[in-house]
């Protein structure tokens, strides 16, 4: 059986476990609610899904499955790297495109306003989010691969493989945002909590390439060692970074600095605020130590600087991407832990987790995760801990071997459901369908 269930309903409601009495029934629904319920959301999502505001939309998704099936394919990449929005989620997707090997293509996506966060209801996908410069780009002949990652994304992805016939493999990074079997391989980190699937690898660490050598800038090598980096995010429900916690992080690193002798280097990034961002530079005004402060949005970024020229490293543990990247700088790492909020959504979906769990019905949470319907139990926490007990923060080589492994393993998946080259899973979590190129029959 192919992975992408081209056969499935359009709406993909009828494919979530809320049909059945026990589901029913952890929703705390009555049966008659939940069939009124589902009848009248369904016929609203099924004229949604049907909706063509331009004829020559509909036109051209006839024409390209039409060019796909009745003419033999011309040349063509081998892969499709589809970029939205986020540039994290655009620096994994190039990361393992180039590290395939294979020729590919960057397809960037622009969205139509108000319609880039419709939910993923088909199989089949749809074009309807994209503006018609980009569904024009995505013309066949279509690729061997493409790659993927976000809620943006995936309707695209999955129009390209129906409008293939199935021949076109997706992997999708992060998230899914839809069931996990419509794709072919998925790619994600411990944060997200994806249930386990047979095509779904849980990696430590996101992809990464290799981070290129910089030199040491020599304002910056003339600091006294250790030169002690302190990297400061901002918020991330329930994590947030308040004025007292700004306080308390410069004064923790300044009583380092100054104990060791050394110097601090500290770098804001975009989610820090403008009132935490004032408080960090008081608290170090009149430092004895010597301090280097670069605020994001106020001259220069010095972050990949001071990642560069650092002994030790300081992150704020509300932020995947920058504990990956100091880890991987190969200095010790210290998670500096944030204050928590009140965060209602998040103990709405530990308390229904809890229920399901319970009442034995804990794949139907994992299903709503899958789909998106539940999102505020990203547990960032996981992936620091797992950080953690994997020795990635105590310096060294450990996180750049484990990242270089982990990427040169999802490129081998991509290869093999390209059919470039057979590849050995064995050291992966994928299934016998990853290793035959997608199929589990």
């Amino acid at each position: 059986m192919n992975l992408s269930n081209d056969n499935k309903p359009a709406v993909y409601l009828a494919s979530i476990g809320l049909e059945t009495a026990a589901e029913a029934t952890v929703m705390g629904w009555s049966r008659a609610a939940a069939r009124r319920s589902r009848s009248r959301l369904t016929g609203f999502l099924q004229s949604l899904m049907t909706f063509a505001p331009n004829p020559a939309i509909t036109e051209l998704s006839r024409e390209h499955v039409g060019a796909e099936t009745d003419a033999p394919p011309a040349r063509q990449p081998v892969a499709w790297a589809l970029l939205a929005r986020r540039p994290g989620d655009n620096a994994q997707i190039r990361a393992l495109a180039e590290a395939s090997g294979l020729d590919w293509v960057a397809k960037p996506l622009r969205f139509r306003k108000g319609l880039e966060t419709l939910p993923n209801l088909r199989s089949g996908g749809s074009l309807l989010s994209l503006g018609a410069e980009t569904q024009a780009a995505l013309r066949p002949p279509f690729p061997d691969v493409v790659i993927a990652a976000g809620k943006r994304a995936a309707p695209a992805a999955l129009w390209i493989k129906a409008a293939s016939r199935g021949r076109t493999r997706l992997v999708h990074l992060g998230r899914t945002w839809a069931p996990s079997e419509w794709f072919d391989a998925v790619v994600t980190t411990p944060q997200y909590r994806l249930p386990a699937r047979p095509n779904v690898v849980e990696n430590r660490l996101p992809l990464t390439a290799a981070p290129h050598a910089r030199g040491l800038r020599p304002d910056l090598a003339a600091l006294p060692r250790p030169r002690i980096t302190v990297i400061v995010g901002g918020d991330a429900a329930p994590l947030t970074l308040d004025v007292a916690a700004a306080r308390r992080l410069a004064a923790a690193a300044l009583a380092r600095a100054e104990a060791a002798g050394g110097s601090l280097l500290v770098v804001t990034s975009p989610r820090t605020s403008r009132r935490a961002g004032d408080a960090l530079e008081t608290a170090l005004a009149g430092a004895e130590a010597p301090v280097r402060l670069s605020i994001f949005g106020d001259g220069p970024n010095d972050y990949a600087a001071f990642l560069a020229a650092a002994d030790e490293i300081v992150v704020t543990d509300d932020s995947v991407s920058m504990a990956t990247e100091a880890a991987l700088t190969g200095a010790p790492v210290t998670l500096f832990q944030l204050p928590r909020r009140f965060d209602p959504a998040g103990l709405a979906a530990g308390a229904l987790e809890r229920a399901c769990g319970r009442l034995g019905a804990g794949a139907i949470f994992g299903r709503l995760v899958e789909r998106g319907f539940i999102s505020a139990n990203r547990d960032i926490g996981a992936f620091m801990r797992g950080l953690e007990a994997g020795g990635l923060l105590a310096g060294g080589p450990a996180a750049r071997t484990l990242a270089a492994a982990e990427l040169a393993s999802a490129a081998a998946i991509v290869r093999a459901l390209a059919g470039a080259q057979p590849a050995d899973f064995s050291h992966s979590a994928t299934s016998a369908a990853l290793r035959s190129g997608g199929n589990t029959g």
